[in-house]
Parts: C-alpha cells; sequence; structure tokens
C-alpha cells in the first residue's frame, strides 16, 4: 500500500492510498454520515428496544467507527481491516478526526481478513453490517464486491438487520454500480440506492457518489422517513433529502435484468470499473449526446457545479421530450397576420398532417426535427445559463423555522434562550443574505426542519403526507404542486394537514374582539341575539412550526391539537377549538406583535426573491408554454408566489399594534418563578397556571377556580379554559421528555468524552516523563511537545468537566419542571 497525506496551511488535509482519494478531512462527514447513518436508523426503527450490535468492514481510519459510536443503542463495534498502517493511523494521525474512536470500550478492533472473519462469525451476529472498502483495483480487491461476500453478509445478519455499502459513483460508472446492485439482489438481499454530492470527490474526478442500503426485505418509504427522522444531530450531510436522492432517475435506478452479477469466478465489476465505455443501454431511454454542448456551458456561480450543470441538461432534454407538436402548432396559427402567407400555409398542412397521424414523432420530419430540438436545446440551455438557480431546485436555505407558542418572552414567562424565536428579533437560522433558490420553489427543506412539533402529537396534526398515514414520510411536492390546493403550505412547498378554525372576528356586529364578560379576563366575545354566525377559515400558509397565516390574514399560533392563540388588530385571545369564543383575552406583548410582523416579513422577503428569479426565468421561456408543461407550471408557479406575497403584506396589516403597551402588573406578595408553559402562561412552583389578560392583570388556576391577581375575585374555571390549557400541558409534557432524552444523550457523550481525554492525559504524561518535556507527540494532525499536549489535554479536561456540570444542571432543570408540568396536568385532568 502506498499511503499519501496531503497536509494544507489550515491545518485541513486530504489522504490518498494508492493514488485514490480515500477522503478529505473537510468534507469526510458527508460519505461516512452518508454510509453509517441510514442503516443505523433503519435498524433502530425496526428493533427500538434491543442494543445494537455492529459490524464495519473496512473502515481502518474509524471514520465510520466514531459515526457509529455516537448514535444511541449501539452496544458494541467490530472492526475488521486488512490494513495494518490504516489502522495504526486511525489510532494515531487520524485520532483527532476520528474523536478518538479506538479508544472508546465498546469498540473491539482486529486486523485480519473480512472473508475470514465472516466465515467464523455465528449466524444473525450483528443487526448493521458496514461495507467500507475502498473501490476495487484488482481482483483479489473486488472479492468484498462478490456474491460469495454478500452471502456471507447476509448470513451474519440478523432478521432485521440492514447494510449499508460503499458503492461506486452511479453518474461516471452507471453500469458498474447496477451490477453491484444486482450482486447484492442475487445474494438474497433486497437494495436500495441513494446517492450523495461530496465537494473533495467531485473536485477530483469522480463524481456524484453511491451508497446502497441492503436488507431482508425491500426498504420502505417509512424506512426512509425514519433516516429522515434520524436520532442524532448530522454535521455535513442533510439525510431529509435521502427521500429525493433515494429514488434514481431511469438511467441509475434499479438494476436491469440483464445486469451482471459479480462472483469469484466471474470477474464481471471489474471491467466495468476500468473500462466505464463499457455501459449497457436501456431499451428505447438512450437520450441524444450532449456532451460537447456541456463542455460549452460556462458555470457563472460559485455555488454551482459541474454535477448541477448535468442535471441542467436533463431538464432540458426532458423538456424537449414533452413537446406536444399539436399545440405548438395552434400557437403559432393563432397568431394570424403576424406569419407570412408561405409558412402559414406549410404549418396549416402540417396541422392536418397531425390530425390523420396516430403518433407522430419527430423523425418523421427529419431535418426539420433535428434544426428544433438543436434550437430548443439552445434556447434552453442559455435561459438556464442566465437564469441558473430556477433548474437546480435547492429550496430556499436560510429561513429555518421555530416556535412561536413559548419562548418569546414577556417580562413575565420565559426567556428567548428556551428556544422560541420571539425574544431576540428574527427567527433562528434565517441568514439575510443567504441565496434563496429553487426551481419547485422549495425543492428540499432546509437544515431547520419543518414540522419538528409533530413528533411530539404536534399542534392540529403536523404536516401530512401523500398516504396519509399518521407516520408516513413528509413528501415535498415543491410548492407549485402544493400552494393553493386548500391545505396549508409552508415555504419549502411542504403540505400540512388542513385545518380550519371558527371563530368570532373583530368587529362582527359591532362587539369588539377584546371582549371581557363580568369584567374577567376570560372571554365572551361575539354571538350575542342578532349577532352573525362565527367566520371559518382555512389556514392558507405555514409560517412556523406552530403559526398559520389564514386566507382572511389572521395569524393563529397553534398551541396544541386544541387549543390556538388567534392574533389581529392588535390582540391575542386563547382559544379552544370546541367554541367560536375566545376562552381568555391575552395580554397583546407588543414585541410579540413586532416579532411575528419581522417573521411575515421575512417570509415575504423570501417570496419576492423567488418571483424575481421566475420572472427573469420566463422573460426568456414563457413563449414556450405552448410547447412544454414545465413552462406553463413555472407560470402557474410564479402566479401562485404573487398570491401568496399578497397574503403576507395583508396579514401583516391585520396584525395591528396593541392598544396599550403597559407590562403585566405582578402582584407584590407573588413571587415569580414560573415554567413558560406558552403565550402569556406559565407554571407556578405551587402548581397553579398564572396567565396574563389583555390589562396585563395575572390570574392563577388550579383547573377548579380562577382567580384574579389584582383583585383577588375568585370564581370557577371556564371548562373551555380548562380544556385548552390541559391540551397545552399535555403537549409541553410530551415536548420535555423529548428535550430531557436528548439532555441524557449530551450526558453521556460527555462522560465518554472524558474517559477518552484521561486516557490521552495519562499517554501523553507517561511520553513526558520518559523522554522529557520537548519530546514531539502526536496531537491530532499536528506534532506538538508532550509537555504542551499535556497542557492542552487537561484544559481540555477542565472544560469537559465544565461542560458536564453544565449539562448535568440542565438536565436536573427539565426534570424538575416536567414534574412540574406533570403535576400540574394531574390536577387539571381530575
Amino acid at each position: 500500500m502506498n499511503a499519501y497525506i496531503e497536509q494544507r496551511a489550515d491545518r485541513s488535509f486530504a489522504f490518498f492510498m494508492d493514488g485514490d482519494l480515500q477522503f478529505d478531512s473537510t468534507d469526510e462527514a458527508v460519505y461516512h454520515e452518508g454510509l453509517a447513518l441510514p442503516p443505523l436508523c433503519m435498524a433502530r426503527a425496526a428493533s427500538p428496544d434491543t442494543d445494537l450490535r455492529v459490524l464495519i468492514c473496512g473502515g481502518g481510519d474509524g471514520l465510520a467507527l466514531r459515526e457509529t459510536l455516537r448514535f444511541p443503542g449501539v452496544c458494541h463495534v467490530d472492526l475488521v481491516d486488512i490494513s495494518v498502517e490504516v489502522i495504526a493511523l486511525g489510532r494515531t494521525r487520524f485520532a483527532e478526526q476520528n474523536d478518538g474512536a479506538f479508544s472508546d470500550p465498546r469498540a473491539r478492533v482486529i486486523v485480519g481478513d473480512a472473508f475470514t472473519f465472516l466465515d467464523d462469525c455465528p449466524d444473525a451476529a450483528y443487526d448493521v453490517v458496514l461495507c467500507d472498502f475502498t473501490v476495487p483495483r484488482s481482483r483479489e480487491e473486488a472479492d468484498v464486491f462478490t456474491r460469495e461476500w454478500y452471502l456471507r453478509v447476509a448470513r451474519v445478519l440478523g432478521p432485521r438487520g440492514v447494510v449499508g455499502i460503499n458503492g461506486v459513483s452511479p453518474q461516471l460508472r452507471p453500469a458498474a454500480f447496477d451490477c453491484v446492485q444486482a450482486t447484492v439482489r442475487a445474494a438474497g438481499l433486497c437494495p436500495l440506492p441513494f446517492r450523495v454530492c461530496i465537494p473533495s470527490f467531485r473536485e477530483y474526478g469522480y463524481g456524484a457518489w453511491g451508497f446502497i442500503l441492503a436488507a431482508r426485505d425491500a426498504p420502505t418509504a417509512g424506512d426512509l422517513a425514519r433516516v429522515c427522522d434520524c436520532q442524532v444531530s448530522t454535521r455535513a450531510l442533510d439525510l431529509t433529502r435521502l427521500m429525493e436522492v433515494g429514488i434514481f432517475e431511469t438511467a441509475t435506478g434499479a438494476p436491469l435484468p440483464s445486469s451482471p452479477i459479480h462472483t469469484r469466478n466471474e470477474d464481471r465489476l471489474l471491467p466495468l470499473l476500468l473500462n466505464p465505455s463499457q455501459t449497457v443501454v436501456r431499451a428505447g431511454t438512450a437520450p441524444p449526446s450532449l456532451d460537447g454542448l456541456l463542455q460549452a456551458i460556462p458555470i457563472l456561480h460559485p455555488y454551482h457545479t459541474r454535477e448541477m450543470i448535468e442535471s441542467l441538461a436533463k431538464q432540458v432534454t426532458g423538456s424537449v421530450r414533452a413537446i406536444d407538436l399539436r399545440r405548438l402548432l395552434d400557437a403559432l396559427l393563432k397568431t394570424g397576420a403576424e406569419i407570412a402567407g408561405d409558412l402559414r400555409r406549410e404549418l396549416t398542412r402540417l396541422r392536418q398532417y397531425l390530425d390523420k397521424a396516430v403518433s407522430p414523432r419527430f423523425e418523421q420530419f427529419e431535418a426539420w426535427s433535428q434544426r428544433l430540438f438543436v434550437a430548443l436545446a439552445l434556447l434552453m440551455t442559455l435561459a438556464n445559463v442566465v437564469a441558473p438557480d430556477n433548474a437546480f431546485g435547492k429550496g430556499a436555505e436560510g429561513i429555518g423555522h421555530a416556535s412561536v407558542s413559548v419562548g418569546y418572552g414577556n417580562g413575565g414567562f420565559g426567556h428567548a434562550s428556551e428556544g422560541g424565536s420571539f425574544g431576540g428579533g428574527r427567527a433562528s437560522g434565517y441568514v439575510e443574505s443567504a441565496p434563496i433558490s429553487g426551481g419547485s420553489f422549495g425543492g428540499s427543506r432546509s437544515s431547520s426542519k419543518v414540522g419538528s412539533s409533530s413528533k411530539v402529537g404536534g399542534s392540529f396534526g403536523g404536516f401530512r403526507t401523500t398516504s396519509h398515514a399518521p407516520d408516513a414520510p413528509l413528501t415535498g411536492h415543491g410548492f407549485r404542486d402544493a400552494y393553493g390546493r386548500g391545505e396549508p403550505t409552508d415555504i419549502f412547498g411542504n403540505s400540512y394537514k388542513s385545518h380550519i378554525f371558527r371563530y368570532y372576528s373583530n368587529g362582527s356586529s359591532g362587539s369588539s374582539y377584546g371582549h371581557s364578560g363580568a369584567g374577567y379576563g376570560y372571554g365572551g366575545r361575539g354571538g350575542g341575539a342578532g349577532e352573525p354566525p362565527p367566520v371559518e377559515q382555512n389556514a392558507r400558509f405555514v409560517a412556523d412550526d406552530d403559526m398559520f397565516v389564514l386566507d382572511n390574514g389572521d395569524v393563529v399560533i397553534t398551541l396544541s391539537d386544541t387549543a390556538y392563540v388567534l392574533v389581529s388588530n392588535g390582540q391575542a385571545s386563547l382559544m379552544n377549538q370546541a367554541d367560536p369564543h375566545a376562552v381568555f383575552e391575552l395580554y397583546p406583548d407588543p414585541r410579540l406583535f413586532a416579532n411575528i410582523g419581522a417573521r411575515l416579513s421575512d417570509q415575504n422577503i423570501a417570496t419576492q426573491k423567488e418571483i424575481a428569479l421566475r420572472r427573469d426565468w420566463l422573460s426568456w421561456v414563457s413563449w414556450t408554454a405552448a410547447l412544454f408543461p414545465v413552462i406553463r407550471d413555472d407560470e402557474k408557479e410564479l402566479r401562485s408566489l404573487e398570491d401568496l406575497s399578497r397574503r403576507l403584506r395583508t396579514a401583516n396589516g391585520r396584525l395591528g399594534v396593541p392598544a396599550s403597551d403597559v407590562p403585566p402588573d405582578l402582584p407584590r406578595n407573588l413571587a415569580l418563578n414560573a415554567t413558560e408553559l406558552c403565550v402569556d402562561a406559565g407554571i407556578l412552583a405551587d402548581g397553579r397556571v398564572a396567565l396574563i389578560d389583555r390589562a396585563g392583570v395575572y390570574w392563577f388556576t388550579n383547573g377548579s377556580s380562577l382567580i384574579s391577581g389584582k383583585t383577588g375575585v375568585l370564581t370557577t374555571c371556564p371548562p373551555l379554559l380548562k380544556s385548552a390549557l390541559s391540551s397545552v400541558l399535555t403537549k409541553r409534557a410530551a415536548k420535555m421528555l423529548a428535550e430531557m432524552g436528548e439532555q441524557a444523550r449530551e450526558v453521556t457523550q460527555l462522560a465518554l468524552d472524558h474517559r477518552s481525554l484521561e486516557n490521552d492525559l495519562a499517554e501523553y504524561s507517561r511520553l513526558q516523563a520518559q523522554n522529557g518535556p520537548d519530546y514531539d507527540v502526536d496531537y491530532g494532525t499536528d506534532e506538538i511537545s508532550a509537555q504542551s499536549a499535556v497542557q492542552r489535554t487537561t484544559s481540555d479536561l477542565q472544560q469537559n468537566q465544565a461542560d458536564s456540570a453544565a449539562a448535568q444542571t440542565r438536565q436536573g432543570v427539565l426534570a424538575t419542571q416536567r414534574e412540574g408540568v406533570q403535576s400540574t396536568l394531574s390536577r387539571f385532568g381530575k
């Protein structure tokens, strides 16, 4: 083995073996997260109560081991690699990159041949097997891609186990990728391909990279959804896009029936890798060659790549294939006098011919059809170069979702740090200068996950799916298909469950939106004799995880499946879906209104940018709408975007300005130390719920009685108010339970880090004692003195201890707060 490390001035590096790039430290997480996390997620979902046992074949650098060990529920990992040199690098030079994975007590490293190791393994020994092998360059190296190899993998795999396989480039080696899939299938496993784009791989000419998930039963869309809902955060890879990249186009999808199977006796893979021109052409699907045109297309934007340009070409050829000749001629003939007489007569004869032809094809028109194809391809290509963002569908990056129902802070409850977007300016995740682009206004989601509230029984059911099943995956149809179909849509083009809000609007027959019965803080708004019925408004746009914009522009902040806050005309009311009357008129904190307005403005800025992109694109190609359905869809999407922009402006206008900016008046004899529950509501230490009414007066309830903190007037808690607060408490308890789980995982990880640092400190101290303080030791990718290594590691240990103490404190606070929520909920349930 010839190993080479290319060290750079910024401390990043690239690792090569026998001239082939193995990984680049700047983006290796894309590869290793793609290899390890999807099969781990699927295995955990299949066996939620079982500790996972994992086998990594290859991967001596320890990077796949790092990803495996940070996944919750992994109890043991065997790593088998034949290369002593790579494992040695994994323990030393790559230790910082792999987070000291080899020091983890759950890991066992075996230097040896993976074939021999599997032969000695018992059946069903592992829940996950990761095949982290380099692309073979010889028959010996190709042994671990044979049917015999995958048969051994299948034997040691548990009944519900999953295999993750490093494939080859489906972009540059499609026939070889087909061969790997066919070989996996021949071993009795069901393969599911997906691909990722690794910048360094692309830079070195390896193209988009392919992986294969395999199991005894065919992976389903539900399995992919569980991968999208990964239990660990990713540093480089957006797993939410697996639904998209897991469905290949025809040219790189399921292997052909004729795809060869690679065995030890028949070497079918290596020739396809070494001679990529030996590809299998799928009957009837070979596109015209656009290689020359592709090379001539300039890359004008730094965030566009050659692969994106190639995807552009697929759109061009796909659009040209969709030409409707009859529609084209009808559109031309409608121009009437603008067409010269001879040309008009020729077009008329052609149209009459098409009326008689059963299935007219371009080939029937020879040179004419070729000229038309070239002209259209050139036009579409130039238009895409001028307005490239329209073709690539990258999604509205930068506009994140956040919680509005908690965390905005009002002087009484909560703080911005508790996770809400309201309390310190814009919503978290928003980047003012981030590019916002997308051919379908959000073909993919941003890293801030949409609909996260649905994981804990989210407000009004969370997002909807094409299968309408409660646990089915979110499927992004894109804004053009989703908007205006009767279902609320977010800026990413994701559809949510339809919901109608029924309430008395401001000003109905002179009634006051903020009217309160008998002077109390709970409402009696609307519904009097002779008054019109309550309005019914559909949720039109999802502006945040828990904020809807209704058809009329009113804003709704959902708190649970039955409770919500209606915000309009400078006032805010707590509502219960069971009744159109307000159950409590809340304090209209000016900061709440200002931040809702800022969020709506942010969304409108993004929408305006998308409108500008569509107009730019259509200024070039709108005349081809008669030919291409995709252009007609673009025009429809532009109209929808313009409609959304108008509605967002209306919503911002309907917010209004709070009538008073008087801060809440806390009773002097009450020390408020509350756990935030939702907007203008918190849980006191004694288990009561405190609310702030529109006049800034505190009210307190235990579910049975309701008392004013200003006058001391005591009354029975209205059933609808009790029901609404009970539903909010239930949701808050579930959310806090999820937060406690995340905090527990952080505490566990910090403890593992502590043990690893202690081992490092002991080793550096030993080397210093034996060789003196100036003795050079490996510290990550650097060589520093043993004395400096001891000092740095000691400092790291101190920081780890501080972080651990803080994490344990947060863990305790969460546990105390949830206990309080549960205690209060038990009272409200009586």
